[in-house]
């Protein structure tokens, strides 16, 4: 969709490069082929948040674009203003989520800017991850591990650290606790926290890892 966040849940297409993804676009559903076991597992283990990844004013994504002249297409699911940078109102985060299989849900924020008239990625990270709603609960979200995204005040860095209760820590504890009776399973999704907990640190506007 042109200039416009996208309504529906967003898969991405995994055999495309990471920094280049193609999306296909599909309505919600329910959980395909879910055991009573897996809808179990998503009312203990991971936890609750209901914070956006990012503070920030809800941004319409046509206006922005026709405020800037530029024409871009994206499939995503919420974006916010941003005062990072030397020019703060050409750049707007995005974030969106992606199916990794039946029953675990990735979630990411993406950094963009205004560039030669058109809206360039700057860094998207994955911020969190956790099993995917259960059916007719679309909107309660659980998770194995969540960072949030923080704008330094001078606008001249942001930092992606541990969500207050949602950390990386505790989120490694509790899928031991949840999953050891499964080792496949367990290091599965211990995997894929790691890879999250390491993105945690500062970052320049232009998303260079700074610490």
């Amino acid at each position: 969709m042109a200039c416009a966040p996208a309504n529906q849940e967003q898969r991405v297409n995994s055999n495309n490069p990471a920094d280049s993804p193609v999306y296909e676009t599909t309505s919600a559903r329910s959980p395909r082929g879910e055991s009573e076991n897996s809808n179990a597992r998503q009312e203990s283990g991971p936890r609750h948040s209901s914070e956006p990844p990012i503070a920030g004013d809800a941004v319409d994504l046509g206006d922005f674009c026709a405020q800037h002249g530029i024409v871009a297409s994206l499939n995503v699911e919420r974006c916010v203003s941003t005062n990072l940078g030397p020019i703060a109102k050409d750049m707007l985060w995005c974030s969106r989520r992606e199916e990794l299989d039946d029953v675990r849900v990735a979630y990411y924020v993406a950094l963009y800017r205004v560039q030669a008239k058109r809206l360039q990625k700057v860094i998207e990270l994955n911020y969190a991850a956790g099993p995917r709603p259960m059916e007719d609960r679309e909107h309660d979200f659980t998770y194995y591990v969540k960072l949030t995204t923080v704008v330094a005040d001078d606008g001249k860095s942001f930092e992606l650290k541990d969500e207050a209760g949602l950390g990386c820590d505790d989120g490694f504890k509790n899928i031991h606790d949840e999953y050891g009776s499964n080792p496949t399973q367990e290091q599965s999704i211990t995997q894929l926290v790691t890879k999250i907990c390491a993105s945690r640190g500062k970052y320049s506007p232009l998303g260079q890892h700074i610490k």
